[in-house]
């Protein structure tokens, strides 16, 4: 698969990065190849790999002193503890960054990490706090700071905002609220026909539906789009 090449490709200029002579502008390539990685390997399902590859660019972020690098390479932490350590660890690590990032005023990140904080908040089952943490996510990618992370666009961080904002406004009840961010994930998804688009806002899409009694149509919804 495509994410089978990339993490082959990353683990390759990762060593090579790694072995050239050791100064500052090594350190910072070592980090941002690391940050950029990311998407591959949660993509490919190496989540402990993604979150060690958070950890150690990290703990390099904060050998050089760079705080703009040390929000991202935090963010990259928090968004594979969702997958990896329990909510309340990733709770936690969520706070912080997101504390982090607005003292830092870098908006690239800021979005990333209040959607991983969302997400965290949503395992926990608090569902109140989550849809407060993607009402702030959502704030900002609409606004005319938003600017994207490094490894992918403004669209697609707002698509997928909008579909895990739609999936907390269903389990809390609000299904009108869900589909108007369902709608927009849609429209969105149709805009870039990326398939990671159509699957991601077909699940928002499903989980409505199956919220409003239809489990036959939920499930043909998912499987047009993984087709």
């Amino acid at each position: 698969s495509a994410f089978a090449d990339a993490t082959t490709y990353y683990e390759i200029a990762i060593d090579a990065v790694d072995k050239t002579p050791v100064s500052r502008d090594r350190e910072i390539e070592a980090i941002d190849l690391r940050t950029e990685a990311r998407l591959a390997f949660m993509g490919f399902g190496r989540i402990a790999e993604a979150f060690d590859l958070g950890k150690e660019a990290e703990r390099r972020a904060d050998a050089i002193g760079d705080l703009g690098r040390k929000v991202a390479t935090m963010t990259v932490r928090a968004a594979a503890e969702n997958f990896y350590n329990t909510p309340v660890e990733a709770i936690e690590t969520g706070e912080q960054v997101v504390a982090l990032a607005e003292q830092s005023g870098d908006h690239r990140w800021l979005s990333v990490a209040q959607y991983c904080l969302g997400q965290a908040y949503w395992y926990a089952g608090r569902y109140v706090e989550a849809d407060q943490m993607y009402g702030k996510a959502y704030a900002e990618l609409s606004g005319p700071r938003a600017a994207a992370a490094i490894g992918t666009t403004i669209d697609n961080q707002l698509l997928m905002c909008c579909m895990m904002h739609g999936i907390v406004n269903v389990n809390l009840g609000r299904l009108d609220t869900a589909e108007r961010y369902q709608r927009q994930a849609r429209e969105i998804a149709d805009r870039s026909d990326r398939p990671f688009d159509r699957v991601a806002a077909a699940y928002g899409d499903a989980s409505l539906i199956l919220a409003q009694g239809d489990a036959p149509t939920a499930a043909a919804v998912l499987d047009e789009a993984a087709a």
